[in-house]
């Protein structure tokens, strides 16, 4: 009788554990929507982004040019990037997405880090600004939906979106303004 009582309380718990855990992901909110259509990946908008940053290359020393990159352009621009740099992400990302509204930019996809083996679905969501010629990118949050990621997963991308020196040491201009609108990203800078 003693072993039927240990058998059925171990069951309870058992079972009380499963839908806690249950309750647990299926309550937990879905990622942030990275925009409210899939916005298209082309070559020809990842192109119309590396002209738009050459029209401010090209301009003459310290003149500021302004340039309004689209949501198209961002996100052809970073799918490219992904495809290009899979190895230095560290990171596989299907349906890359860029969305900018709210001033906000929301960035994600799907994807499958190389140190965590489950794919899901991720959005960063940080706030750009202009600091001294410098494009800075500050991360609100890190999202991935019913599935937490371990906190050493999302302080890693937390500290590559926010890594100043690799942003702008990359970068071929100075940012002297940024403004977030609606479906757009508006730079103003310089060349260097």
């Amino acid at each position: 009788m003693r072993g039927f009582l240990i058998f059925l309380t171990t069951l309870v718990l058992g079972a009380a554990m499963a839908l806690a855990a249950v309750y647990f992901f299926v309550t937990r909110p879905a990622p942030t929507r990275i925009a409210a259509t899939t916005v298209p990946v082309s070559s020809a908008a990842a192109g119309n982004f590396d002209t738009k940053i050459n029209q401010i290359i090209a301009a003459p020393p310290n003149t500021d040019v302004t340039v309004e990159l689209t949501d198209e352009e961002l996100t052809s621009k970073f799918a490219q990037t992904v495809r290009e740099e899979r190895v230095a992400i560290g990171a596989d990302i299907q349906n890359p997405q860029v969305s900018v509204h709210d001033g906000r930019v929301f960035a994600g996809g799907k994807a499958k880090s190389d140190s965590f083996p489950v794919r899901v679905d991720l959005v960063v969501v940080a706030v750009p600004t202009a600091v001294n010629g410098k494009l800075m990118l500050r991360v609100e949050r890190v999202e991935s939906g019913r599935f937490p990621l371990p906190s050493n997963i999302t302080d890693q991308i937390v500290a590559s979106v926010q890594n100043d020196a690799l942003i702008n040491d990359n970068l071929p201009i100075y940012v002297d303004r940024v403004e977030v609108l609606d479906g757009k990203l508006r730079l103003t800078g310089r060349p260097k």
